[in-house]
């Protein structure tokens, strides 16, 4: 799941909106980025793949992609937020960055074949993932679904002066175009 993620963000902007876009949009990504790093600096292993439907086939990823890593950075994430990062919101906003951030374990276990671990770094264990990799059409309507529901859910839920412009249309709709095409 890629895009899919971003959901968490429109959501999570309706119940706490001092929380800056940005770091919100981050945190859904906060293991892909720390994934990327990890495979850039050879901790973590892929082979790339030049199928249709997976651009990547994870050999190990034991510390961004477990349920056990996931869970020591959404506390990494939550603790820069409270502590370092000076932007506003408390706990709660604490509690929502830290949810997003372990959300995306949860999305990944969805549309991921088995290759996410649970609580453990040994890459010898059980790994888990239900594979709606697999069909490309409905991995991407899952997708486009959660983005889009997100997304308007958010619109519904805000008061932003862009909504009623006659250019909010054109430079959303232009930005939904180029995510999903």
């Amino acid at each position: 799941m890629f895009y899919g993620h971003y959901c968490g963000a429109w959501f999570v902007k309706v119940i706490e909106p001092r929380i800056p876009i940005w770091v919100l949009m981050n945190a859904v990504q906060f293991i892909d980025i720390s994934h990327s790093l990890f495979v850039i600096f050879h901790i973590e292993k892929v082979k790339i793949r030049h199928d249709f439907t997976i651009s990547e086939e994870i050999i190990s990823v034991p510390y961004s992609h477990s349920l056990l890593g996931a869970t020591i950075w959404c506390l990494v994430a939550g603790l820069w937020y409270r502590f370092f990062s000076g932007l506003g919101g408390g706990n709660k906003a604490t509690l929502l960055i830290c949810l997003l951030v372990l959300s995306h374990w949860f999305e990944d276990l969805v549309v991921h074949e088995k290759d996410l671990l649970l609580f453990t770094f040994d890459n010898t264990k059980p790994k888990y993932g239900f594979g709606l990799y697999k069909s490309f059409v409905l991995s991407q309507l899952l997708e486009t679904g959660l983005v889009l529901s997100s997304f308007f859910y958010y619109l519904k839920n805000t008061q932003t002066s862009l909504k009623n412009s006659a250019n909010f249309w054109t430079k959303w709709g232009s930005y939904l175009f180029k995510v999903f095409f």
